[in-house]
């Protein structure tokens, strides 16, 4: 093993194999290292899933392995159909014991630039884990009051899609427990939630342009900024330069979302290229069907 290498983690089941192809194809293509990938997988994934990925990592360069999580998230909290295999993410420190330090990420993305730039950022080395705060909650009172109850603050609370391990010091502070305690709870935001609050006051903080989630309305721009939470120069950086494009809520491969021709553009060089996808989700554009109730909705907000 290469200590230049870059340790990069995902979590999929079956049914999200397809975009971790995507999201990992995309961070191969732009890395200027070598990156050793590892794939958290869940039961259901098949020989034919992981035969992709082979042959997708090899044509890389990349280290590959696989890791079985097994059955200790069957009885944990899920909901928004996000499935058992967020929480995988949790056990990251102890499945992979010989690293000190790992980046994980979501499914659900696209990097667009040289993830060494994420890995080889200077975090404070008393740090659990580092990852970025998310614009969108600093304007939701529902969320901001939802965080609030928790005992957190809304300003340091960290999207989980995007972060990186100090696997040496939660190895050394036995954190596994820590985590595994929050398990049954019915956190809103699952896993995301348990880090933030298990790992609260030692949480490192990175640039917007390492999750971005592909647009900022004005006032969520506003406000991020005037929280201190970023600088206009740093919105502006990760607007024109995002590292990685982060598709949080909707999702490329079902809806138009900003962002969409970066996500596409690796979709259609994948083996799961479908051009009937790209023609529904293209008619969504061209021929929209109004729901009258989100209509209404957003009307009330803007209004």
């Amino acid at each position: 093993m290469n200590r230049q290498d870059i340790p990069v983690v995902f979590s999929t089941d079956h049914n999200f194999i397809m975009p971790t192809y995507v999201a990992m194809s995309s961070l191969l293509a732009n890395a200027s290292r070598r990156c050793e990938i590892y794939l958290l997988v869940s039961e259901d994934v098949t020989d034919d899933d992981k035969e992709i990925i082979n042959r997708l990592a090899a044509a890389h360069d990349a280290g590959l392995t696989f890791i079985a999580v097994g059955t200790v998230f069957d009885n944990s909290f899920c909901v928004r159909g996000i499935t058992k295999a967020t929480y995988f993410r949790l056990l990251i420190p102890w499945i992979i014991p010989d690293r000190d330090k790992v980046i994980y990420l979501d499914g659900d993305i696209v990097v667009t630039g040289d993830i060494a730039q994420l890995y080889d950022y200077p975090a404070d080395p008393a740090c659990l884990i580092c990852g970025v705060r998310t614009p969108g909650f600093s304007t939701s009172d529902k969320i901001r009051k939802e965080i609030e109850a928790k005992g957190l603050d809304c300003k340091g609370y960290i999207n989980a899609g995007i972060l990186i391990f100090n696997s040496r010091l939660l190895r050394e502070e036995d954190y596994k427990p820590k985590f595994l305690a929050h398990i049954d709870k019915q956190y809103s935001f699952q896993d995301q939630d348990i880090l933030n609050i298990t790992c609260a006051g030692r949480i490192g903080y990175l640039p917007l342009k390492f999750n971005f989630i592909g647009l900022l309305r004005p006032e969520v721009k506003a406000k991020f900024i005037e929280l201190g939470l970023a600088t206009p120069a740093e919105v502006a950086d990760a607007e024109l330069h995002p590292v990685i494009i982060h598709y949080a809520g909707a999702k490329p491969w079902r809806d138009f979302t900003a962002r969409w021709c970066d996500w596409v553009n690796y979709y259609r060089q994948s083996p799961f290229y479908n051009q009937e996808l790209i023609d529904g989700i293209s008619s969504k554009i061209l021929f929209p069907v109004f729901n009258l109730k989100k209509v209404i909705k957003c009307l009330l907000k803007r209004y």
